[in-house]
């Protein structure tokens, strides 16, 4: 009688784009040692069709994931590609301005951080010197990136960033302007990060006995992991660290 293999999960921090520590060959590499079935990517609809096919401003990406996962097809044609993402992702952050918005709040912040209280003034201290410990931790290797030293510093920054932050700007008069937006960022934040979670989950459903690999950015890697522990015995599925 042959006893089916249990489905594997590995969940792989990255950096979406290459610095002098962490490209797509250290992804390449640990793909190779991996031996995926499945490699689940970081893309939305607008960027991946059902099937696995890339589409939109995917097509022609060089990021670390896209030329990793190309170059491992290249050993093992039969790999499936799907995507995990939120649906409308882009369209989202298009729609919302997220980006320039968020530039906009830091910037703000930074105008109305000498009118504030002491505690006020502590509190954005506190972020401020956790995004330059971001910046100086910004090119690490592989493994370091998959740390639980880093989970846990990913986990405290987005915790300030979006929740401590909060509690400022709807103290500053001077800042009250940016509260639903703040407010709505971070609860996309959490939409975003359950749905990843959700989507894996049917995966995993879907692809029983196979070893899937999941590739994202560094910042979402300890809320993947936290919401897909309990549900390995649910699931019949084993969550692996990396090799």
């Amino acid at each position: 009688m042959q006893v089916s293999a249990q489905t594997s999960l590995t969940i792989v921090g990255t950096a979406h784009q290459p610095t002098s520590h962490l490209n797509a060959d250290s992804i390449y590499k640990l793909l190779l040692k991996i031996k995926p079935d499945v490699i689940l990517q970081e893309l939305d609809t607008a960027l991946m069709d059902s099937r696995g096919n890339y589409k939109g401003r995917a097509i022609n990406n060089t990021g670390n994931e896209f030329l990793a996962s190309a170059k491992y097809r290249q050993v093992n044609n039969k790999v499936i590609f799907r995507r995990f993402d939120i649906i409308d992702r882009s369209f989202y952050y298009d729609r919302h301005n997220t980006f320039a918005m968020e530039a906009k709040v830091d910037k703000s912040v930074d105008s109305a951080w000498k009118y504030m209280p002491k505690t006020d003034m502590q509190m954005i201290s506190v972020l401020t010197a956790a995004n330059n410990t971001l910046k100086i931790m910004d090119d690490p290797d592989i493994y370091t990136i998959n740390s639980k030293a880093y989970s846990n510093f990913a986990a405290f920054h987005q915790d300030w960033m979006y929740n401590k932050w909060l509690e400022v700007i709807a103290r500053t008069p001077a800042l009250r302007q940016y509260y639903d937006f703040w407010k709505e960022d971070g609860d996309f934040w959490v939409r975003r990060n359950n749905a990843m979670v959700n989507n894996i989950a049917d995966y995993i459903k879907t692809f029983k006995g196979k070893s899937i690999v999941v590739l994202t950015g560094s910042m979402h890697k300890y809320l993947l992991t936290g919401g897909l522990t309990p549900l390995q015995d649910k699931l019949d599925f084993k969550l692996k660290d990396l090799p």
